[in-house]
């Protein structure tokens, strides 16, 4: 089986964009380049408002040039979505089990247990 990481839209931005951590986001997406690179169906989404908000901050906004080669970036990759509907009462419960005030994270750790990996984030681990 190949590999498989699961991302979230945080990880797809720093990969898209030079920020704090992107270096990290980027070793994690390269070292997957060859596998497979999942997320949740609203990641592409996700990491389009979050790149259009980057350009609307006042301290060192980023350009709109920027943002769309950012999110170039990140369609080049080639992630595969799920549409998880059978995962959100899992994550309920996950996050439940662990005292997590939301469930946004635990979606995502679901996820990647459900396709039989558990990888960590860039800046957190699972």
């Amino acid at each position: 089986m190949s590999s498989i990481v699961v991302v979230d839209a945080s990880v797809a931005v720093k990969r898209a964009v030079s920020e704090e951590h992107s270096y990290r986001a980027a070793a994690v997406l390269d070292l997957y380049e060859r596998g497979m690179i999942v997320g949740l169906s609203n990641l592409k989404s996700e990491v389009t408002n979050a790149l259009y908000q980057r350009t609307r901050r006042r301290h060192d906004p980023l350009g709109e040039r920027d943002a769309e080669v950012g999110l170039e970036r990140i369609m080049a990759l080639g992630i595969d979505l799920f549409f998880p509907d059978a995962l959100y009462p899992q994550a309920v419960a996950f996050a439940g089990d662990r005292g997590l005030c939301d469930t946004y994270d635990a979606t995502y750790v679901v996820l990647a247990e459900v396709l039989g990996r558990i990888c960590g984030a860039p800046t957190a681990s699972c």
